[in-house]
């Protein structure tokens, strides 16, 4: 049998193998695999957004049906069938999946943190497309998730690993970035990862006293708790709960230096006298500060003091600021600048 991913043992990875893939670079595979009906198990550490890119692969790129089963919250008789209340009466109906009738990605998530039971009733859809008795649709591809090493993790049967394509997902800061672009996380994040390309996924499963990490989906967590405009001890305890002591630290001093800042004003009153900055920290957040600040009526005057940056710093405040008003393509200017820099 021909596969796509190199083989792997049933018990989870330590450590990912050297075949690693961002989720941007999977969508061309899986998409492919999907259509054909296969079935496809991501493997990577927890919160590197394998649920959310699946969510975005049925409903924004496949444009199909998704329906979700978490293994580790299920239970083995709910595979095959559920109550339903009538009255004074319970009506058994069949699983949902066994209805469907548009093509449809069945996401088993957290699938070797399910119990021995779910993952034994997993295993005939995955061999045969049966739920006991009922038929899983043709027009079903499954779509499964599963962590590396950590508590809870279970070894899956070889027997079903065989069924399925692998891939090994890694975290990529370029993606992430254009994910928070379109996704309205605030800039002054984006732009402390683009300084620090080291603190977006943290991740150690033989850590026990670490109870939260960094990685994208706590990240996430840390732009709400920028946006509530907390006190600055409020939100470093927030940061804390979200991503732990050190990357709190990191996050926190990076923002306190943005937030003493000279005023944006002056920038614009002054674009080719003012002042450059010559530590990145502080040009990272300048240009994060002027992302959140361009205007399609301003658009002209910023960039004039940009192309004094270097060329990263520039790219980074003009493209986090069309993410945010598109309007900004309309200026002539904008077609300037696109054609001496755009990507």
């Amino acid at each position: 049998m021909t596969t796509m991913a190199p083989s792997r043992t049933s018990a989870a990875p330590d450590i990912p193998i050297d075949d690693t893939y961002t989720l941007a670079e999977l969508i061309e595979p899986v998409v492919a695999l999907m259509r054909r009906g296969k079935s496809v198990m991501l493997w990577g550490h927890p919160g590197v957004g394998k649920t959310d890119w699946a969510n975005q692969l049925a409903y924004d790129i496949l444009h199909w049906d998704l329906y979700g089963t978490r293994a580790a919250l299920e239970e083995p008789s709910e595979l095959k069938f559920h109550m339903v209340p009538t009255g004074t009466a319970l009506e058994f109906h069949p699983p949902h999946i066994t209805t469907v009738t548009k093509p449809t990605i069945w996401l088993l998530d957290e699938l070797n943190r399910g119990t021995e039971m779910v993952l034994n009733a997993l295993l005939q859809p995955a061999l045969d497309h049966m739920l006991g008795e009922l038929v899983v649709p043709a027009c079903v591809s499954i779509l499964a998730c599963c962590n590396y090493k950590g508590q809870g993790v279970r070894q899956l049967d070889p027997a079903m690993l065989s069924r399925f394509v692998h891939f090994d997902v890694r975290v990529d800061l370029d993606a992430w970035c254009i994910w928070a672009y379109a996704h309205g996380i605030d800039p002054l994040l984006v732009a402390f990862h683009r300084f620090r390309r080291d603190m977006l996924h943290r991740y150690d499963p033989d850590d026990r006293r670490a109870r939260s990490f960094p990685c994208p989906r706590t990240w996430e967590g840390v732009d709400g708790v920028i946006k509530d405009q907390l006190s600055p001890a409020a939100e470093f305890a927030a940061m804390v709960g979200y991503v732990g002591h050190g990357a709190a630290i990191e996050c926190s001093a990076f923002l306190s230096m943005y937030r003493g800042l000279p005023s944006i004003d002056g920038i614009m009153l002054d674009p080719d006298g003012y002042d450059i900055p010559l530590d990145p920290q502080v040009q990272w957040a300048t240009a994060a500060a002027l992302a959140q600040a361009i205007t399609p009526q301003n658009f002209r005057r910023v960039v004039r003091y940009l192309e004094r940056l270097p060329e990263e710093y520039n790219y980074f405040a003009v493209t986090a600021a069309r993410s945010r008003d598109a309007s900004i393509e309309q200026e002539p200017e904008f077609t300037q600048w696109f054609m001496a820099h755009g990507q």
